[in-house]
């Protein structure tokens, strides 16, 4: 695997030239379930129409008329989602299923659990926040949780779908227990493709697979958040670690996501090594399997809050002890080399929303007081590993890439830079981060357009607060 050396690279330049996906995952064994005929995913469904094929043969190069379809896109797309929703509760043909917890579906149907983890306390004090006045926007949620104890059931003829975690059993759709359908709103029912009576506590699929694939046994690490990094790497992959540490559920397959990122694949990689084959299933088709492995929760935070119940949404749960056993797996992996990198790194979000508009100002001051700036997306999973865990200070706008704090050791100090808004899920890196043994901090900006109220708007963050910030830095230095 080529890779670049950060003791080849002056501070300040991007460290974003290594592949990302190394050759070490081929070394999986990799069975690719068919996709359905007709895409699941609607944006799939559009390019693979005449007119998607139009549009990318011919108009996406017009940066004009691929901005003007864009936002009509994005105007449009949600309306059509919420008839879609609608269409799914009046006519969909597939049959209601009960909501059911994944520990009382074992305890009523007599399944034997293996405990992977043991409940445990996760102490979560206030982050500090620059500048200091601004410390009295952040409302604790708690100053600690018990993590519940991570499980394993094996559930009898169960199917698994793409693109969920609940799984069909007994006639049942069996959710994990952090799961409370009366606040969480799901991705699932966010694309229309599932419908939730919450009175009623029943589901129901917009539709199903008619032809599944069959599997005798298999374990399910699919999930409606599974293909953005930092759900993946914080409530995902901490399930599969719990698992692999069990050398008696050696060689059973484990199904994923469709789509996965290298990146990803390469942490399932460092987790399964060869030691599980991966069975990767695509949006729209599932597979019926006879003996299926259910690893409860290891980390969780609600994909969007129902209704009026977003100022007591949770900000993310986490498992110390699933997060160790990951944190040990991915660095004893032999896909990590010896290699030299800088103590303090600046992490450059290149995405098309939230953006930090003054990041090119931020980078040149971080620049001149030693910094290296790194772009994330850019370089190989276990390049991003070796980066954090070796790193003394992080500082980068919120993002997936900041997940990687899990690797970090205690001492690191973490500065996120956000805007300052009400009803922000402030607690959710923080939380992270103490699971992980360490905390983190914030330095406050405001949305770039003012007028804006949305947490995924741009925003800046004034150069005196991340000045402050260093500034700590250096007077606390050894």
């Amino acid at each position: 695997m080529t890779v670049i050396s950060p003791s080849t690279i002056p501070a300040g330049s991007s460290l974003s030239d290594a592949p990302s996906s190394p050759t070490t995952v081929a070394a999986m064994a990799v069975r690719h379930i068919e996709p359905p005929s007709v895409p699941d995913d609607p944006v799939d469904r559009a390019k693979s129409h005449w007119l998607g094929r139009l549009y990318v043969r011919y108009v996406k190069r017009y940066p004009l008329a691929r901005a003007l379809i864009n936002r009509g896109w994005l105007v449009l797309f949600p309306r059509y989602r919420q008839l879609q929703r609608r269409l799914v509760r009046l006519w969909s043909a597939e049959r209601s299923l009960a909501l059911v917890a994944q520990s009382v579906f074992a305890r009523t149907h007599g399944l034997q659990k293996t405990v992977l983890a043991a409940p445990h306390p996760v102490e979560t004090p206030a982050p500090r926040v620059y500048p200091a006045q601004d410390q009295h926007h952040l409302k604790s949620p708690h100053n600690s949780y018990t993590f519940p104890e991570t499980f394993v059931t094996e559930l009898p003829d169960a199917l698994v779908q793409g693109g969920t975690n609940i799984v069909v059993a007994k006639h049942c759709a069996v959710h994990h227990d952090l799961f409370n359908r009366v606040q969480d709103f799901t991705s699932e029912e966010r694309h229309a493709r599932l419908c939730v009576d919450v009175e009623v506590g029943t589901a129901r699929w917009a539709a199903m697979d008619p032809a599944p694939e069959r599997l005798d046994v298999a374990a399910n690490f699919v999930d409606a958040c599974a293909l953005n990094y930092a759900h993946w790497l914080t409530e995902v992959a901490p399930r599969i670690a719990l698992l692999c540490v069990r050398p008696e559920f050696d060689g059973v397959p484990f199904i994923v996501n469709g789509g996965l990122h290298p990146n990803i694949m390469e942490s399932l990689q460092a987790l399964a090594t060869d030691r599980h084959p991966i069975v990767v299933l695509p949006m729209g088709r599932s597979i019926s399997v006879s003996r299926l492995y259910l690893v409860s929760c290891a980390g969780y935070v609600p994909f969007e809050p129902r209704g009026a119940h977003s100022t007591g949404m949770s900000h993310g749960k986490f498992s110390r002890l699933a997060f160790d056993a990951m944190r040990h797996a991915c660095v004893a992996s032999p896909q990590l080399q010896a290699r030299p990198t800088p103590s303090r790194i600046f992490l450059r979000r290149n995405s098309g929303v939230r953006r930090l508009m003054n990041s090119d100002a931020i980078e040149s001051l971080l620049v001149a007081r030693g910094f290296t700036v790194v772009e994330p997306e850019k370089l190989s999973f276990a390049i991003q590993v070796q980066l954090f865990r070796h790193a003394n200070v992080v500082i980068g706008p919120t993002g997936a890439a900041l997940a990687n704090l899990i690797f970090s050791e205690s001492h690191v100090r973490i500065a996120i830079l956000i805007s300052r808004q009400e009803d922000v899920i402030y607690w959710y890196w923080q939380n992270m981060a103490r699971a992980s043994g360490k905390n983190v901090s914030y330095v406050f900006g405001s949305n770039f357009n003012s007028s804006a109220r949305n947490v995924h708007a741009d925003f800046e963050v004034p150069l005196e607060s991340v000045i402050e910030f260093v500034n700590d830095l250096d007077r606390h230095a050894p």
